[in-house]
Formats: C-alpha cells, sequence, structure tokens
C-alpha cells in the first residue's frame, strides 16, 4: 500500500506536466500560469515579446507608399568649384609644398643638429675626458630641440600663402602678415 500511494503523485505530477504543456499560459496574469518561474526569469531578464527581425521588415514593407518615411535627400552638388574650394578651405598645391619645404628646413636642421650633438658630447666626455657639465648639455640639447619645436610653427607661417607668389627667403614679411591673419581667425572663432 505503501508503494501505491507514492506512484499516486508521481502519476499526478505526469498529468500536470501534460496539462501545463496542452494549456498554454496567458501573459495577462502570470499568477494564475502553472509554470510562474518561466515568467519570473523574463521579468528578471527584461525580455518581453518582441517581434523577431524578420516580422519588424516585413512589417514595414507592408506600409502603404503614402506612410512609408521619406528617404534623405542627396546633397547638392551643383555648386561652383570656387564655393566647394571655400567651403573645404583647402590649401592649393603650391602652398602646401611650400609650407612643408619650410618646416622641414626650419624644423629639421635644429633637430638633425641635436641628433648629431649627443654622440659628439658622449664621446667628448668618456673618451677626451672632458669635463662638460650635465647642465650644459641639457642646455644644448634643450635649445636645439625646442628651436626645431619652434621651426615648425615659422615655417608654417613664413611661407607664402598665395599660391602664385614665392615670398622671400627666410620670410619675415610673410610671418608677419599670416601672424595677424592666424590672430584674427582666432580672434573671430572666440
Amino acid at each position: 500500500m505503501h508503494i501505491a500511494q507514492q506512484s499516486q503523485p508521481a502519476a499526478a505530477s505526469a498529468t500536470r506536466l501534460t496539462t501545463s504543456k496542452a494549456q498554454p499560459c496567458s501573459r495577462s496574469s502570470p499568477d494564475s500560469c502553472q509554470h510562474r518561474h518561466r515568467h519570473w526569469l523574463h521579468t528578471r531578464l527584461g525580455r518581453t515579446r518582441r517581434p523577431s527581425h524578420l516580422q519588424a521588415t516585413k512589417q514595414r514593407r507592408a506600409l502603404d507608399p503614402d506612410q512609408r518615411p521619406p528617404k534623405p535627400s542627396k546633397p547638392d552638388t551643383s555648386s561652383t568649384p570656387e564655393t566647394l574650394i571655400a567651403e573645404r578651405d583647402e590649401v592649393p598645391e603650391e602652398v602646401n609644398a611650400r609650407v612643408l619645404q619650410r618646416i622641414l628646413i626650419f624644423a629639421g636642421v635644429p633637430v638633425f643638429t641635436g641628433i648629431l650633438l649627443l654622440p659628439l658630447i658622449v664621446y667628448l666626455k668618456t673618451v677626451q675626458k672632458w669635463e662638460i657639465p650635465n647642465w650644459a648639455v641639457l642646455i644644448v640639447q634643450t635649445s636645439t630641440f625646442g628651436a626645431g619645436f619652434f621651426g615648425i610653427s615659422y615655417g608654417a607661417l613664413s611661407a607664402s600663402w598665395e599660391p602664385n607668389r614665392e615670398g622671400s627667403k627666410l620670410g619675415f614679411t610673410e610671418f608677419k602678415a599670416n601672424l595677424a591673419l592666424a590672430l584674427q581667425d582666432l580672434r573671430r572663432r572666440r
């Protein structure tokens, strides 16, 4: 008799499982559902019933042409070349090459000098046994690499920004004119 009592709850749970699969639960009342753990898990994970990606695309395609959102318009390409250059603030190739050449000269010479001076100083201190203080080495290296840093700015500002005009060799007059233009542009942007 004890065995029969154990078999009844197993049979009851088996019928309960078959009835729960046969009867889907309603999401509107998950408390009355027999498998509350699934609803609890879905609410904890933030999962809700959403249409799949395929269903969403089918719904979008099913819209009438009048209900579809308008396509973005293409930008107007009928502008003249002069306005396009002015809008993009492009630098002409001649000016670009001139600026790059001046930067290489005014920044490259001091940096290259600093690179050559460091092994020379090491040679003089170790092989020739000269007494060169460390602060002197620091000043020499800082001045050469610092001059290279300022050479970048001076090279860009001392070049003639007009495509048809070369400018002077050292570029003092161009530097004054271009520095004034750069400062004026900075003030205008503030």
